[in-house]
């Protein structure tokens, strides 16, 4: 009866260390980091590794919970921090209303971003238009923002989520990866007119390139989001196409338009000659 219950005490032993095993490998990122006391939760899962990346849908308001691991339920919650700060791989400099900026300057995100803290959560307001030009332009009040192509394909996560435990030794960083709403249709105009998939004439001047996803039965101007590239004729500048060469309708040139899943493809010459289908702008 004696050796049975030392069995029993044995096993107990080691079920208990087992468990203790189970939640320091938990809550440790797998022994490779520090004992978390604070966590965050996103969508049903927790965040245990204090640098990770998260793809958040544009459009949409995303919930995050921060819990503290050995709060009781009725305990009154702790404080935290919550804040968005660049995350840059390569410096570059932008302009604000053509006056020069460094983005390295930049130190918080914030406010570009709607952010609503509650005591245990806080909710994250995705702009439909996660691009970096939109962020830096409701960082600096709807000013207008002149970036270069190479400085956004140099950082293409250029933001983090920084989440601080109430006396700051838990902190969280989480690179935001902005994935682009789903679109059901895309359009494009230029100067009003709607090209898309068409074949069309322009004539030596500048015309501007707008770009229309539907999303949930609601068209959106994403224009400043969109990729567009031109082959052939033309230099394009952001969402300007200037007509600098002559292009006639048998050696026609090619716009490409891309917003998430979407391509458009708009054919265009700078003369009225050619085969019968080509539409004047």
């Amino acid at each position: 009866m004696r050796t049975f219950a030392k069995i029993i005490g044995y096993g107990l032993v080691v079920l208990l260390l087992a468990a203790a095993v189970g939640l320091t490998y938990k809550y440790t990122n797998g022994f490779n980091e520090d004992f978390k006391t604070f966590y965050v939760e996103y969508s049903g899962k927790k965040i245990l590794s204090t640098q990770t990346v998260l793809e958040l849908e544009s459009g949409k308001t995303h919930t995050f919970s921060v819990k503290y691991t050995f709060d009781k339920e009725d305990a009154k919650p702790k404080d935290y921090s919550v804040k968005i700060v660049p995350n840059m791989t390569k410096d570059f400099d932008y302009t604000v209303n053509g006056e020069r900026y460094l983005f390295s300057k930049i130190k918080d995100l914030t406010d570009a971003f709607k952010i609503d803290k509650k005591d245990t959560s806080f909710d994250i307001e995705i702009p439909q238009i996660t691009s970096l030009k939109n962020i830096l332009s409701a960082y600096h009040n709807g000013a207008n923002i002149g970036i270069e192509q190479s400085a956004i394909e140099s950082n293409p996560n250029p933001f983090t989520l920084v989440i601080s435990s109430y006396n700051g030794k838990v902190v969280y960083n989480i690179g935001l990866k902005a994935v682009d709403m789903q679109v059901d249709e895309l359009k494009v105009c230029i100067d009003g007119t709607d090209v898309t998939n068409k074949r069309i004439c322009l004539y030596g001047r500048v015309f501007y390139i707008e770009v229309y996803a539907k999303v949930n039965n609601e068209w959106i101007d994403v224009s400043e989001a969109a990729a567009i590239s031109t082959e052939l004729g033309g230099d394009l500048d952001g969402n300007c196409l200037t007509i600098t060469t002559c292009i006639s309708a048998y050696d026609y040139a090619s716009l490409y338009i891309k917003y998430g899943s979407e391509t458009v493809h708009v054919a265009y010459c700078n003369n009225d000659e050619g085969e019968d289908g080509w539409e004047s702008v």
